[in-house]
């Protein structure tokens, strides 16, 4: 079951794989779709989807004390390439144990309901929807030279097909599935 509101397009939302922000995505042996990335130092959430891409539900997976945000020990310099092949091992371990392979896929917007995490898609960032609900009030709020403002970074957005991943933060994701901010 997806969970987009009903002012939401039936949309498909492409993502794409991204070690450095340790988010990995792609299929099971069933078709099924889904999301991977830490919850904590310690735990991984997976996301997964229908063939679809409609919202099926969501699971912790721990994955050892600190293993997802390894510190280096006292005096060391890793670098961050470091990091992401120590963290990546575990990611790579988890997508084996789901019986995933790493790929693009389209899902729908979500919204992970009750995981004390905020793991959802979203059309705009917050900002941006509420100038889209209430365009009259933003005005009165901002006044008109950061309305205008507002108004041109909404359109801009819209024709860019910008969307928001959010992680445990935002994440700006392009229509091409590429995190361009965060």
């Amino acid at each position: 079951m997806s969970t987009t509101s009903a002012d939401q397009s039936d949309r498909l939302y492409l993502l794409r794989p991204n070690v450095h922000h340790a988010l990995y995505c792609g299929r099971t042996a069933d078709g099924k779709r889904f999301l991977l990335g830490p919850k904590d130092d310690s735990t991984a959430c997976v996301v997964s989807f229908d063939r679809e891409g409609n919202y099926l539900g969501w699971q912790e997976r721990f994955v050892g004390h600190g293993a997802l945000f390894p510190l280096p020990p006292p005096g060391a310099s890793a670098s961050h390439e470091q990091w992401i092949i120590e963290v990546g091992r575990h990611y790579e371990r988890l997508i084996s144990e789901i019986g995933g392979r790493l790929e693009l896929i389209h899902v729908h917007a979500f919204t992970v309901p009750d995981a004390q995490y905020d793991m959802s898609i979203s059309e705009f960032p917050w900002y941006l929807q509420r100038l889209r609900d209430d365009p009259d009030r933003e005005k009165q709020e901002l006044g008109d030279t950061e309305f205008e403002r507002f108004a041109r970074l909404l359109a801009e957005w819209v024709e860019r097909g910008d969307y928001v991943l959010t992680w445990g933060g935002d994440h700006h994701v392009n229509k091409d599935g590429e995190i361009v901010f965060s």
